[in-house]
């Protein structure tokens, strides 16, 4: 699967975890992006590495570990 096929997908999971609709500008603040980057990374224009390198390193563990890692990331990011 393409990284934008991922970014779409992503969001529409967050929309219907919020239960409404998210432009592509509300999501790339909420990521921390310029929206002509999440508009790219959505589209396909651009493929960030380091997101195709962290999908592979993601590939190389098991489903609890990831989620692990995932959790100790935000818990990191909220104490910011």
């Amino acid at each position: 699967m393409k990284t934008d096929k991922i970014f779409f997908r992503l969001h529409k999971t967050i929309e219907a975890k919020e239960l409404k609709d998210i432009t592509q500008s509300e999501m790339a603040e909420k990521i921390g992006v310029s929206h002509s980057a999440y508009r790219d990374y959505r589209s396909g224009i651009n493929q960030p590495l380091a997101i195709k390198a962290l999908l592979e390193m993601f590939n190389l563990v098991d489903d609890d570990e990831i989620i692990k890692i995932v959790r100790m990331w935000k818990d990191n990011h909220e104490k910011r």
